[in-house]
């Protein structure tokens, strides 16, 4: 979403404007409730609030269909601005989108309202192959500081490229083994700092999780 314009994002900040009523109407009524499930989603689910929320764009997925993204101002490092439809799973209309839009918006007040009062714990999470990396709080500003060293705490404008230097880092740090939560805990400071480094890097460009799902071909 790099090529939004000026105008791009005052739409969206009307459409948020226009949708928030409806989606609060939908919470009242009880036909909506937001639940942040996986690790990942409740590490973040503290960030996300209405009062962050900066607009929602609605436009067409790269291989067909629709996708939603609400878009939230002010986030610390390591949570992405954005919430959407997955790329590998969009909507098949722009209504439907819409109505997901609603949902989502529903869904992030419900979970605003439970985290009312509650100080966030800033600690990202990602999810590599099968078992959960946790980006520890108390080594987060050092990883944060090699990233800026490095010149890596900038969104990357391709994904692709993005996926390919985290390959080369866990070839690097776990060779041929497959990643887990045991390996990891035995590797070295020094590499852990490079393969949290590598995962904070795709967190501030909302990639939590590897390998992704393999994308859906939405027929019209």
């Amino acid at each position: 979403m790099s090529d939004m314009t000026y105008m791009d994002h005052v739409r969206a900040k009307e459409l948020l404007s226009h949708l928030l009523p409806i989606a609060r109407s939908k919470l009242t009524e009880g036909s909506i409730r937001g639940e942040a499930k996986s690790l990942v989603a409740k590490s973040q689910a503290p960030y996300y609030s209405e009062d962050r929320m900066a607009g929602i764009h609605i436009y067409h997925a790269p291989l067909g269909g629709w996708i939603a993204d609400l878009i939230f101002r002010d986030m610390p490092p390591g949570i992405p601005n954005a919430l959407g439809t997955p790329v590998h799973s969009p909507f098949r209309t722009r209504e439907e989108a819409r109505e997901g839009a609603i949902g989502m918006l529903a869904a992030i007040l419900e979970i605003s309202d439970q985290n009312e009062g509650r100080e966030a714990v800033h600690e990202p999470v990602f999810q590599l192959y099968d078992c959960i990396i946790r980006i520890d709080g108390g080594i987060l500003n050092e990883i944060v500081a090699l990233g800026k060293q490095l010149g890596v705490d900038e969104p990357y404008e391709n994904i692709d490229d993005l996926t390919r230097r985290l390959e080369a880092v866990l070839k690097e740090v776990f060779g041929e083994q497959k990643p887990s939560h045991d390996l990891f805990l035995a590797k070295s400071k020094d590499n852990k700092i490079k393969l949290l480094s590598i995962l904070h890097l795709c967190s501030l460009n909302g990639v939590f999780r590897y390998p992704a799902p393999e994308p859906a071909v939405v027929t019209e």
